[in-house]
């Protein structure tokens, strides 16, 4: 959970490096949502909240079948287990 968070933190710094203006103006844009409609920014915040939830989820879920698939594809058989045709001598 830390490491999210400390992503989050890092992502949100970085961008306000590279691009004060945009990040700036959607801080102003942001404050002045939560001082003229406080329930609209709630409501969308709940929502945002909901949808990067459920992203996250099936990203994670996505990520841990894609490391499972490797791992299988990875995993060699052993010898006993492998199927032998009988050789035709012609």
């Amino acid at each position: 959970m830390t490491e999210i968070i400390s992503d989050t933190v890092g992502f949100f710094s970085s961008f306000a490096e590279s691009s004060p203006v945009i990040f700036y103006g959607v801080l102003a844009a942001i404050a002045f949502l939560i001082y003229r409609r406080p329930k609209f920014f709630l409501i969308t915040l709940t929502i945002v909240l909901l949808v990067a939830g459920v992203v996250y989820i099936i990203m994670e879920m996505a990520s841990t079948g894609m490391s499972k698939k490797r791992q299988m594809i990875d995993q060699k058989a052993p010898a006993e287990n492998v199927c032998r045709l009988p050789r035709l001598d012609l």
